[in-house]
């Protein structure tokens, strides 16, 4: 059976400045009937301070919901391995996506494939990307070195789009004063965790980002992740140690097939097997920070263990979890776990009986302008959270969990659990359920 849960808040901070009809004269709502929610790049007369065709609709007509969410979960079903059409289909319910059409972004281009080694290493010394353990990454498997170097090419065009979108919230952070990473998401969050403002930009900034740029960004870092699935039963060269690649979006690591402990900063960490243990700040992105961390682990029972800071939090910024086979632990003591603001975020494991532990508000596919997106391919899994938590959408913000198979418990009596017997709010996609055989 498959559980999928989404929500969307279907209020935002400013009115409608435009006004059209967007009524539908057939009774049963359809996915391709929704007004705009199929183009994949909105005229740019509508700007921001128009409100979302879908938002408008549905506040309408609000009998629709059932209908959209049981069209919304069959498409998610059916592309639960295409990472992209999973973020395609999350900006949807924001009517904002981007990507299909429309004039490309300056720096974005096309798509680049490497077919050979020779055409690999040319692309390499072209943005000076330098390596460090050069006998250790020309020993791996050529399909391999290409799917590092092709999504490094894909993250460089996703960077460009990002920083168009985060460049008013740059602004606004600069001027609060705001200087660490806590101040920041303090900042940030003012207007969701305080009742009374004296002050009015943190009101006007949700209004002066561009939700497709992100939606677009998000769609050219995930365009050549799925290639990691088809490397799943990739032979890793034995006695592999590990080696690293700099660029200057960050850095790359790519661990041996040991019992690795992998901690600081990486743009990129491809973990080949081994039960590893995975501490701050695994595949989240802050504000002073680069924009963008992704986090591949291959096979092992893993840990992934955030309980004093974040884990797979997309704090302006856009972040990527993939664990392939283990029974893996999660754990995290700030939001995380899947959480966005101003960005975009993905947690996906795709095998294995695993515990998800949030020991703070807003996890576990948890939005507030952007999507985050929590999938769960198979397995008997445990989740404990808090409240804001389990496919929750704030403002401009969509939270989809997909479980698809498993006897999975949710909250249940145990002793790692959260505060034990809290009562949560605001939890498991505010009712919007979709459960099929």
């Amino acid at each position: 059976m498959a559980l999928i849960l989404h929500a969307i808040l279907l209020s935002v901070l400013l009115g409608s400045l435009c006004s059209a009809d967007h009524s539908l004269n057939e009774p049963d709502l359809k996915l391709e009937d929704l007004p705009a929610i199929d183009l994949d790049y909105l005229s740019m007369s509508q700007g921001p301070h128009c409100m979302l065709p879908l938002t408008h609709y549905l506040f309408e007509h609000v009998a629709e919901i059932p209908s959209l969410a049981e069209a919304m979960s069959r498409s998610l079903a059916d592309s639960p391995l295409r990472l992209q059409s999973l973020f395609y289909h999350s900006f949807q319910l924001l009517s904002a996506s981007a990507g299909g059409f429309g004039p490309p972004l300056p720096g974005t281009g096309t798509s680049v494939s490497v077919n050979s080694p020779n055409e690999l290493q040319a692309r390499m010394e072209s943005h000076g990307w330098v390596v460090d353990g050069m006998g250790e990454w020309e020993n791996l498997p050529f399909e391999f070195r290409k799917a590092v170097v092709e999504n490094l090419l894909a993250f460089q065009k996703a960077a460009v789009v990002f920083e168009a979108f985060a460049a008013p919230v740059r602004s606004y952070l600069a001027e609060s004063g705001a200087s660490t990473p806590e101040e920041m998401t303090g900042a940030l969050l003012l207007p969701w965790t305080h009742k009374e403002l004296h002050v009015f930009p943190p009101l006007e900034l949700p209004g002066q980002v561009d939700l497709r740029k992100l939606s677009l960004a998000a769609r050219l870092m995930s365009s050549h992740l799925d290639d990691f699935f088809r490397l799943r039963g990739i032979e890793i060269p034995a006695g592999f140690s590990g080696c690293s690649l700099k660029s200057p979006l960050g850095e790359v690591l790519i661990s041996g097939t040991g019992e690795d402990t992998i901690a600081g900063e990486h743009l990129l960490v491809v973990e080949t097997g081994g039960d590893d243990l995975y501490l701050r700040p695994a595949a989240t992105s802050l504000p002073d920070a680069c924009a963008l961390s992704i986090v591949v682990d291959l096979k092992g029972d893993d840990r992934y263990l955030g309980k004093d800071h974040s884990l797979l939090a997309a704090i302006l910024g856009m972040t990527v979890l993939l664990d392939l086979e283990g029974n893996n632990e999660y754990s995290s003591g700030w939001p995380g776990l899947s959480f966005a603001l101003y960005g975009s975020s993905l947690l996906f494991d795709a095998k294995g009986n695993d515990t998800y532990v949030s020991h703070a508000d807003y996890s576990q596919a948890a939005a507030i302008i952007g999507t985050a997106l929590l999938v769960d391919k198979e397995g008997d899994d445990h989740h404990l959270c808090r409240s804001h938590s389990l496919a929750f959408g704030g403002t401009l913000g969509v939270g989809i969990f997909y479980d698809h198979q498993g006897d999975d418990r949710y909250n249940t009596g145990t002793n790692r659990s959260p505060e034990e017997s809290q009562g949560q709010s605001f939890i498991q996609g505010l009712s919007l359920i979709h459960i099929s055989e």
